[in-house]
């Protein structure tokens, strides 16, 4: 075996490490710019713009990000050996028996980063091997594009909501998103930026709902949008690759 192919949850099982929590990238480790916010109750991640090449225009666009320019690099692959270094002393018991061994939390009592040693690294060329572990596609696509038409306020829940807001507030991030209060003790939340306009909508939709693909090309796109409430209905993955390309 050369590579084990998964989704983000076996990932984690396979790999020994965590997917949650602030220590939940397997690229960054230690490195990973974590924050909780108090009214999400949710753990995020940020300060991506270090992994935009060194002269991109966006980061010094630091009025978007903390109000000022990022001019850090992203943080360096870890080899082999550093991983091994890490969870070959680790001894972890699963299981509620007196004998089990539990993950010791981390100094902040956070979920430390790893939870076991992975047993692979009992085969004699798994520490030689580059790629271990890789993300399947259909997971990838599907996350990515449902989670974009979230954003959009056309699929699903949205990902916008008054205690999104309320957390940008707190941070003191975006100051043209925090919720405004009305005259009746109610508060505005103003439109952001990515928000599609009812005339942009009712455009999109049209053109899918118009849209005439070749027999088991893709479903039926008629079926997986709504046009008169200007939302898409249950998307399958290749229903997602077919939208995205």
């Amino acid at each position: 075996m050369f590579v084990t192919v998964n989704d983000w949850p076996a990932l984690s099982n396979l790999l020994g490490q965590t997917n949650m929590g602030y220590n939940a990238c397997t690229h960054c480790f230690e490195d990973l710019d974590s924050i909780f916010l108090k009214t999400c109750r949710k753990v995020v991640y940020i300060s991506h713009c270090q992994f935009l090449p060194v002269d991109h225009l966006v980061r010094k666009k630091g009025k978007h990000f903390k109000g000022k320019a990022d001019h850090r690099a992203k943080p360096h692959n870890q080899t082999e050996d550093d991983i091994l270094e890490m969870v070959k002393d680790m001894k972890v018991v699963f299981g509620k028996r007196q004998s089990s061994k539990p993950v010791p939390k981390d100094t902040q009592g956070h979920t430390p980063m790893w939870k076991k040693k992975s047993i692979f690294w009992e085969l004699p060329y798994w520490h030689d091997l580059e790629v271990r572990h890789t993300i399947d596609v259909m997971h990838l696509t599907k996350n990515l594009y449902v989670n974009l038409l979230r954003f959009m306020g056309v699929y699903g829940k949205r990902k916008d909501s008054l205690e999104v807001r309320q957390d940008l507030q707190e941070m003191k991030e975006q100051g043209n998103l925090h919720p405004k209060k009305i005259d009746d003790g109610r508060q505005y939340l103003s439109p952001p930026s990515y928000t599609q306009s009812k005339e942009e909508k009712e455009s999109m939709f049209e053109c899918l709902n118009s849209i005439n693909v070749s027999s088991r090309f893709s479903s039926n796109i008629k079926r997986i949008i709504n046009v008169q409430e200007k939302k898409f209905l249950n998307l399958k993955f290749h229903d997602c690759h077919v939208l995205m390309t």
